[in-house]
């Protein structure tokens, strides 16, 4: 998606051709300052607020670039795993999966599996801060960012998977019991703008 942004109060002297005295002050009033955006997406308010919203945002324009794609591809993980389940899901009900019978194999998988990604990813979580702590430019910080904040939720996204392919395979659904730390670590750990102001506020303590 490309967004081009325009910002300016420019424009030509509008105190010509006057018919009535008060029109010098409407005219001669500075241009509001505006951001425009020639995209798609722009044209729908709702989506505009959320992908866009430049407007009110406490960031400067290229952090607020970098917080919306770390948004958007957290987001798009977690659409993954939805899809995937509701297909996994769907195909189950009709009657092609469930061809293995070692359904408490699997069950005791998926909980080794998914202890393993969960103590995982509030690890990576945890080394982000810390790391954060020695960043020297702006660069550098979103850099750990961003690699830091997907490698988390992605550990925790393959035990998901692995849930979802083991109901699939076993036909029994108690594997998606498993799926459910998954969102839960997505919602604890959103890059929320709080949370990315947070990151920000880190390094530049200590740069």
């Amino acid at each position: 998606m490309t967004i081009h942004c325009r910002v300016c109060r420019g424009g030509r002297i509008r105190t010509d051709d006057l018919l009535l005295p008060k029109q010098s002050r409407y005219r001669a009033a500075p241009r509001p300052e505006y951001i425009q955006y020639t995209d798609a997406i722009s044209r729908n308010p709702s989506l505009n607020a959320i992908f866009v919203g430049m407007s009110d945002s406490p960031f400067e324009p290229s952090e607020a670039n970098d917080h919306r794609m770390l948004r958007v591809i957290w987001l798009a993980i977690v659409g993954g795993v939805v899809i995937l389940t509701i297909v996994m899901t769907v195909l189950l009900q009709s009657g092609a999966g469930g061809a293995m019978q070692e359904g408490s194999l699997f069950i005791l998988l998926n909980a080794g599996i998914g202890i393993g990604s969960i103590l995982g990813g509030f690890f990576v979580q945890r080394k982000l801060d810390e790391s954060l702590e020695s960043a020297e430019s702006y660069s550098e910080a979103i850099g750990l960012i961003r690699s830091r904040s997907i490698l988390s939720i992605a550990l925790v996204e393959a035990s998901a998977l692995f849930a979802v392919i083991s109901m699939f395979v076993t036909g029994d659904v108690m594997n998606l019991a498993f799926v459910i730390p998954f969102f839960a670590f997505a919602w604890l750990f959103f890059p929320s703008g709080s949370r990315f102001a947070y990151w920000n506020a880190i390094w530049k303590s200590n740069s």
